[in-house]
């Protein structure tokens, strides 16, 4: 599978802009399409009979295709210069802005807008880490 999406962003840095508060919380979403394949176990692709046999020479329906849908994003981070300002002096003269940590929270609802006739593939998802802003 492999997911693309087209998405809008907005991030509220007032908190740590106007009073100094290091909290970074960020919402994104958008349109999300989802291209995927199924293979059986001889590597080739995957297909469904329209006769209800399982031979491999039948007429049927391959399994690939792609499912439309849309996805959203909620997400916080903490700026972490704030602990140390000499650290933070520093990393302004080598171009980094802001450091610090991310936590995020996906939910894609990718199932063709309820349609019966397409692959629902999508999910609730988190994501963790580092960010850095040049």
């Amino acid at each position: 599978m492999i997911p693309f999406a087209l998405t809008a962003s907005y991030r509220a840095t007032q908190l740590d802009d106007l009073w100094g508060i290091p909290v970074v919380a960020d919402l994104r979403g958008g349109l999300a399409y989802y291209v995927w394949w199924m293979k059986g176990p001889s590597g080739s692709l995957s297909k469904i009979c329209t006769d209800g046999t399982m031979d491999s020479d039948c007429e049927g329906n391959k399994a690939y295709g792609g499912t439309l849908g849309f996805q959203g994003t909620l997400g916080l981070s903490i700026r972490a210069e704030r602990i140390d300002r000499d650290a933070a002096r520093s990393m302004r003269n080598s171009g980094i802005y802001h450091a610090g940590f991310y936590a995020e929270l996906m939910t894609a609802v990718v199932n063709g807008f309820g349609s019966d006739k397409k692959l629902s593939v999508g999910d609730n998802t988190w994501f963790a880490g580092f960010d850095f802003e040049f």
